[in-house]
């Protein structure tokens, strides 16, 4: 009890941090389905030609690459199913007048698990999919696969430095003929 009574505040702490991220993946899973219901469209069903012209791919490697698509979100649907189901049952708990701490401990576990396995799931696809790639298409997947991650690859920046290291002078641009020579 002792331990439970220092770390109190760090416990709950975390799980308000819990919360915050459940319900920000709640958020974006409503918008998503109810983007697709208000289309008319089925989750995921331009991926495969969205992929087609941002790789500027050749037919073949079009088929290819909706087949390496397909079978992904097949192999991995149930995956997907049990982390919304895990989700579901961890906010069912966190909203009960008497939460239970190891059940939600057990159940934010469960989702990192799961979220591994996609995760990982994920990597094979791009390795799926780069044998599929020009090295230059492999280039731009990776910058594909780095925005769905949230990040920009090193050297793809938006500054005026185009990602070559440039930068400005603090005092401006600073070119020799500007110091009077």
């Amino acid at each position: 009890m002792d331990l439970f009574s220092k770390n109190r505040i760090v416990f709950w702490l975390l799980i308000f941090l819990i919360v915050v991220n459940i319900a920000a993946l709640a958020t974006y899973f409503i918008n998503i389905g109810s983007r697709n219901q208000a289309t008319g469209a089925q989750p995921n069903s331009g991926q495969g030609i969205t992929l087609s012209e941002e790789l500027s791919l050749d037919p073949d490697q079009s088929k290819r690459v909706n087949e390496v698509t397909n079978r992904f979100r097949e192999s991995n649907e149930t995956l997907f199913m049990s982390i919304r189901e895990k989700k579901k049952a961890l906010v069912d708990e966190l909203a009960k007048p008497e939460t239970d701490t190891a059940v939600v401990a057990k159940l934010a576990a469960e989702v990192g698990e799961a979220q591994g396995h996609v995760q990982l799931s994920n990597a094979k696809q791009f390795l799926e999919l780069k044998k599929i790639c020009t090295p230059d298409q492999t280039q731009k997947l990776a910058n594909i696969y780095a925005g769905l991650y949230g990040w920009q690859r090193e050297g793809q920046g938006r500054g005026p430095g185009n990602g070559q290291g440039r930068h400005r002078h603090r005092y401006g641009q600073q070119r020799a003929d500007s110091t009077g020579n």
